[in-house]
């Protein structure tokens, strides 16, 4: 899959007040025991000294007042992919072989499957397969995953959610989770959904609109199919001109450049004649002039 999608979905979540909105608002998790403050975020670990696992997101948290912690395993989807639990559980392993070697001990793991909904998948649907034919066996077997599916999710009700003042008053977070549903929607719909998540940038402070409007707009130039310069005039807010105006302005830029040789042109001229008066050679007048002999000739300087 692009890695486009995973790129902009990491620089949204590598970030502790994007992450613990993510969990209180979109996963209803009760994080008031968590340290989030003290949260590491890693994508990297060794499972021994030459192995190296790379994870999309692996956040480390410790509980408030204990020596305890909590890993939270965050695997991005953005279309289908059957084998996500094989994935995940591959991940968990690691994990706790990297715990270990790291701590002496096992923390537990919440591994969180993040399906951005591109196509018509339902994840759930699929872990479901996975458990019921294991139910028979064994009734309390529970794969402890959690999912969120970015396609049913309602972030309307969040953005009525911040515009009440209610605790977590997240926009950045928002207006990404608005661009990541809807950046493969149809042109009208998906710039429906640009103009309301300009609006919601727009109460950004100014550093923060700027960096997150900078890598939205870099992730639908590389995402979306539309022509370039639509893109350019939608996004960008910069006119297209009509093939007219092209024409124009093509024809100005010749003349700009015309008027430049014909400068460069005299003044060479005027260099070869200075140079023909001290007696230089033909050639020598040619070389530092940068005229050809016929030039030179046409203009009466030999």
């Amino acid at each position: 899959m692009p890695e486009f999608h995973d790129l902009f979905w990491r620089s949204l979540f590598f970030n502790i007040f994007n992450f613990s909105t993510f969990l209180a608002s979109c996963l209803k998790v009760d994080e008031s025991r968590l340290d989030l403050k003290s949260a590491k975020f890693k994508r990297e670990i060794y499972v021994s000294k030459k192995k190296k696992i790379v994870l999309d997101l692996l956040i480390e948290v410790s509980y408030i007042n204990s020596n305890n912690k909590l890993f939270f395993l965050l695997e991005h989807k953005s279309r289908k992919d059957s084998n996500f639990l094989t994935q995940i559980n591959k991940y968990r392993f690691a994990i706790q072989t990297w715990q270990i070697h790291e701590f002496g001990k096992l923390y537990p793991v919440l591994p969180i499957l993040f399906y951005q909904g591109i196509d018509s998948w339902n994840p759930e649907e699929s872990l479901n397969k996975f458990i019921n034919p294991l139910n028979t066996f064994l009734p309390q077997d529970n794969p402890q995953i959690l999912i969120f599916n970015l396609k049913i999710f309602d972030l309307n009700e969040m953005e009525n959610s911040i515009n009440q003042n209610l605790k977590h008053k997240n926009r950045e977070l928002l207006s990404g989770l608005f661009i990541l549903k809807y950046i493969k929607s149809p042109w009208k719909d998906f710039l429906y959904i640009y103009r309301k998540v300009q609006v919601i940038l727009s109460l950004l402070e100014e550093s923060k609109r700027i960096d997150l409007e900078e890598r939205i707009q870099d992730y639908i130039f590389k995402s979306r199919t539309e022509d370039y310069n639509i893109l350019e005039e939608a996004i960008m807010g910069k006119r297209v001109l009509t093939a007219y105006e092209r024409a124009l302005e093509e024809g100005k830029l010749e003349g700009k450049l015309e008027g430049r040789l014909e400068g460069r042109t005299e003044k060479a001229l005027e260099t070869a004649r200075r140079m023909r008066d001290f007696g230089d050679s033909l050639e020598k007048i040619s070389i530092i002039s940068g005229l050809s002999e016929e030039q030179l000739r046409e203009n009466g300087i030999v």
